[in-house]
Order: C-alpha cells, then structure tokens, then sequence
C-alpha cells in the first residue's frame, strides 16, 4: 500500500463525519437555505483572502517586496 492510499485509509472516517454533515447534504441536494450558503460564501471568501496573504508572504521574500516597493523596512504590504 503507498503512503497515500494508507493515509486516505486512516482519515477515511473524518472525510465521512465531514461529507455527511446537514450543512453538505443540503448543499448537494440544492435545499440548504438560501442565508445558509450566503453566510457560508462570506466565511470561506475572508478565510481564503487572509490565507492568499499569508502564503504571499511565506513564498515571496521580503527583500523582494522592498526591491519592488512594496514596504518599507518595517512593514510589508502586498496588495
């Protein structure tokens, strides 16, 4: 077995616990509540727009971003 189908193996419970929740079956099924899926679209769009700056940062350095203009010696800000 490679690592990846043993890993697949061992997790396959949590995927389950997480596909089978109300939240995902009404999603599927096209019943979740129109406020449900609003609410859900502004969590993951905040969630994905500080994850994209923090690996912004991770992958490009800051010498970089001050070469470009981007900060200053004390604060780097991308947009």
């Amino acid at each position: 077995m490679t690592f990846m189908e043993t890993v697949l193996k061992q997790n396959y419970p949590i995927w389950d616990k997480c596909t089978n929740t109300l939240f995902v079956q009404n999603l599927k099924s096209g019943t979740l509540p129109i406020m449900h899926f609003r609410e859900y679209m502004i969590q993951d769009t905040i969630y994905l727009k500080h994850y994209a700056h923090v690996y912004r940062k991770a992958i490009y350095p800051k010498s970089s971003q001050m070469r470009k203009g981007l900060c200053d010696n004390s604060n780097c800000v991308l947009p």
